[in-house]
């Protein structure tokens, strides 16, 4: 049989299988022009809008349409099919604002078009989709904007974006010709979050929350991949695994409590600019790699090593500006490397806290050209099997903020402007030590209020202490209350009127006590020495007055005849502005009637009194 004749054949049954349908196309709704979607479907009809509500059927969407929700509540399908059993001139199929209960079912089984084009667009898939092919030119388009996925996934096709997506279980994908996955939330599942194989496809992946899987991503044989600016968390095996890579870029990524981080294997790769925290075991692991380059990495708190090159041949591996800390194994392990002279270059990295060494050689015949590292405080030491380079040190690096992974360093490190080092570390100077921006005394009544503010990036442990004379003995008044951003106040009422005292602030800059500049204050708004108040009163009456020196003070009521009402105190008392309280009753007697009483305060400065009218 001829290929015309079987062309014609092949048509004669689809007409069979559809009935009549109609020569026009255009648009319908359902349920008021048809009752079912899939009648809509075999009607002929472009694009079918579908009024919400639920539709207890699976449609066999056998040829390219556009099938579109409508109304607040998107409309609920029982199913989808996809196929394309006949040779139709369109070749695009769209799908948007529908909740599909089961698995979505795509099918391409037709060996004679290509370059399928299939769009989802703010869809709900419950239970996933499956395309079933071997072949990923059977679809040239695929596309999820906005949509949700529920279950395991898996198809091919040579373009494939997933865009503003929701991912509950894994997505697998075959790839030819490239990879978009932007702004997506793969939100749990026990594989492998975005699975991705090809044939060295270039792609990118941006901007995605990936959070309790095995593994976030894996990409195997991809050609100029970048995978940047993603959040990955709490994996239970990596984070990111790419085999047999070329030319691909992880960048700006970050990756926290996962069981490992990053494993690589192939060539010509940049890490940069990614942080990664709390790994139980490795930060990065990379494998018979050639032409790599980790630069600008935060990595910090491994369970063991930090960085594990486990083997490589003829590789060319370079290790700049790097921050890598407190890992329970060694910083950086060459372990095995063949045929690698003078290959690896580690150069201004900051590598410190760890366990065991800094940098751990397992190959003798390795040739690792060192220079402007700092290897503090490793338990084994800097170099196994090797010796530090030159410019290399051995000092503290002055973190901002290690206890919360900032290591950004102060402006007044020994790693700033080290001669003739560009950069020691990944974040450069970030904060300055903690300056005493301003301090300044005020008179107020109840005594001196000092005021200081510092200008720091973290929370400073200040005090204030006062001395009597300025080469006297100074005494820490305490802390203050806090006014802002690390701004303090403190009212000392323990002050004699027309004195003058000395203060100044003093705090803790990396554990290391500092002094501020000293400044005089004198208390000039003591007012009246004492006084009563409410007056006239009716009930309790407060008795106030100042000491400029400490002492004993007796404070009694009489009433106009002479007689003793009351003993307010007699007690000794501080310097500075001091205050009792009469309840207004007369010792023994109850209250106090209504009339004019004196109050007499004695103390060994002065004695004064004052009339009170009490009212009842």
């Amino acid at each position: 049989m001829s290929a015309i004749s079987s062309l014609l054949l092949r048509m004669i049954i689809a007409i069979g299988i559809m009935g009549c349908v109609p020569s026009w196309a255009g648009t319908t709704l359902v349920p008021d022009d048809f009752p079912t979607i899939q009648g809509a479907i075999n009607s002929g009809a472009d694009t079918i809008l579908v009024r919400e509500g639920s539709y207890p059927e699976a449609p066999q969407a056998w040829r390219p349409v556009t099938l579109r929700g409508l109304g607040g509540q998107r409309p609920i399908l029982a199913g989808l099919a996809i196929s394309n059993p006949y040779h139709w001139p369109a070749v695009s199929w769209s799908f948007s604002d529908l909740v599909i209960q089961s698995r979505v079912q795509i099918t391409t089984a037709w060996p004679g078009p290509r370059g399928l084009s299939i769009e989802f667009a703010r869809c709900a898939l419950d239970s996933g989709y499956t395309h079933s092919s071997d072949d990923p030119w059977d679809l040239s388009y695929f596309l999820l904007k906005n949509c949700r996925v529920g279950g395991d996934s898996y198809g091919r096709a040579a373009f494939v974006t997933l865009l503003s997506d929701t991912i509950d279980g894994g997505v697998s994908l075959g790839v030819t010709d490239s990879l978009n996955v932007l702004d997506c939330w793969f939100r749990g599942g026990p594989g492998v979050a975005l699975d991705i194989d090809g044939d060295d496809f270039p792609g990118l992946i941006q901007r995605c929350l990936f959070e309790d899987y095995g593994t976030a991503v894996r990409a195997t044989r991809p050609y100029g991949l970048t995978v940047s600016e993603n959040m990955i968390r709490r994996m239970n095996d990596f984070g990111y695994i790419s085999m047999f890579c070329t030319q691909s870029e992880f960048r700006q990524n970050t990756l926290t409590g996962c069981a490992n981080g990053v494993y690589f294997y192939g060539r010509d790769m940049d890490f940069h600019d990614n942080t990664i925290l709390r790994m139980r075991e490795v930060g990065i692991l990379i494998d018979l790699a050639d032409n790599v380059r980790v630069n600008r990495n935060v990595i910090g708190n491994c369970g063991t090593a930090s960085v594990l090159v486990r083997s490589g041949q003829l590789a060319k591996l370079r290790f700049h500006e790097n921050t890598i800390y407190n890992g329970l194994g060694s910083g950086i392990v060459l372990e095995r490397l063949i045929d690698a002279p003078d290959s690896v270059w580690i150069q201004g990295n900051i590598v410190t806290g760890h366990a065991r060494w800094g940098l751990e050689i397992g190959s003798p015949q390795a040739k690792v050209a060192l220079g402007c590292n700092n290897w503090f405080g490793n338990g084994f030491g800097a170099v196994d099997r090797g010796t530090t380079g030159p410019n290399d040190m051995a000092v503290n690096p002055l973190f901002c903020n290690l206890a919360n992974d900032d290591v950004a360093l102060f402006a007044d490190s020994p790693l700033v402007g080290h001669a003739p080092c560009r950069q020691i570390g990944a974040r450069g100077v970030g904060c300055a030590p903690p300056a005493l921006k301003a301090i300044d005394v005020a008179s107020r009544r109840s005594g001196l209020e000092v005021a200081w503010v510092f200008e720091a990036a973290l929370p400073v442990d200040s005090w204030l202490e006062r001395a009597s004379q300025s080469d006297g003995q100074w005494d820490s008044l305490g802390a203050g209350s806090s006014a802002g951003s690390n701004s303090f106040v403190f009212l000392d009422e323990a002050v004699a009127p027309d004195r003058g005292y000395y203060y100044r602030v003093s705090w803790r800059n990396r554990g290391v006590v500092v002094h501020g500049v000293r400044v005089v204050g004198t208390w000039t708004d003591a007012g009246r020495l004492s006084s009563v108040s409410p007056n006239p009163s009716m009930g309790e009456v407060n008795v106030d007055w100042v000491l400029s020196r400490p002492g004993p003070t007796d404070i009694r009521v009489f009433d106009l005849g002479g007689r003793e009402v009351s003993v307010i105190t007699r007690d000794l008392f501080g310097v500075g502005r001091q205050q009792v309280r009469w309840d207004g009753r007369w010792n023994g007697r109850g209250l106090a009637p209504a009339g004019m009483y004196i109050v007499r305060i004695s103390s060994g400065e002065r004695t004064s009194s004052h009339r009170v009218l009490l009212l009842r």
